[in-house]
């Protein structure tokens, strides 16, 4: 990860859709593990982004 992401102390929340392919597990799993060390939730069967759209996406943030 870069420096600008390592600087970031406060909590960070990543939304991924379980069939994304431009974000990676492998990204994914260095950016849970560096930086603020991004809590991660996935949502089966959405692809590269959470639309917000849907009551157990919202419900998340």
């Amino acid at each position: 990860m870069g420096h600008s992401y390592n600087m970031i102390r406060c909590p960070t929340l990543m939304l991924r859709g379980a069939q994304s392919d431009p974000l990676s597990l492998d990204v994914v799993q260095i950016m849970t593990q560096c930086g603020s060390k991004a809590k991660l939730v996935e949502f089966t069967d959405v692809g590269y982004t959470p639309t917000l759209l849907h009551f157990d996406q919202i419900e998340v943030v």
